[in-house]
């Protein structure tokens, strides 16, 4: 999922004009505004996701990427990867057999009786089990299947609002930022 944040050609006309036709500081206005609208943009959805399910919002924000503009290109894309997430990242616990896991914070912890805790080779951590021979049955001759918890675009879409919250409070603050930024550099040159 990928939001994009940008300017359209009024709003430049508009920051130009209050610039007095400086199309350097111009720019530069404009590209600070919308990096600081999709930083704030990113922090939004860290939090709107965090409040759906059972995961930090360090570990949200890992997810989340945030591509800069600058003043060549007066827009900045947030874009929420679309991998698993390991299920050692929500919330868990070990059981005399088998693993509880909370994923989502409005309802009960599942337990997972044949699955468990491990460490691989390579120093990754995580919760899995066998593979199944048939519907219940397990050997412990099979390989381990870790366990994945669901996405972080797939929580975004399933929290009510998020959506339209993070659009909403993005569209105000990149209005507020623009006057910043403007006044910013119109106080450089009253000085």
């Amino acid at each position: 999922m990928t939001a994009v944040i940008e300017v359209n050609q009024s709003q430049v006309n508009d920051v130009m004009a209050m610039l007095n036709g400086v199309e350097k500081d111009a720019s530069i206005a404009l590209s600070r505004s919308l990096n600081k609208t999709a930083t704030g943009a990113k922090t939004l959805s860290a939090k709107g996701v965090g409040s759906t399910v059972t995961l930090k919002a360090k570990k949200i924000k890992e997810y989340i990427t945030v591509r800069k503009a600058n003043t060549k290109k007066l827009s900045a894309v947030v874009r929420l990867k679309g991998a698993l997430m390991p299920s050692i990242n929500f919330t868990n616990r070990k059981l005399a057999k088998g693993v509880s896991l909370k994923i989502w914070k409005s309802k009960r912890a599942i337990k997972l009786r044949h699955h468990f805790y491990a460490t691989m080779p390579s120093g990754h951590a995580g919760i899995f089990s066998r593979k199944e021979i048939a519907p219940g049955i397990y050997s412990p001759r099979l390989p381990i299947e870790e366990s994945f918890g669901p996405s972080v675009p797939v929580v975004y879409e399933k929290t009510p609002g998020l959506a339209k919250q993070v659009e909403t409070e993005s569209a105000d603050r990149l209005l507020r930022e623009m006057d910043a930024q403007v006044n910013f550099i119109l106080s450089k040159y009253d000085g």
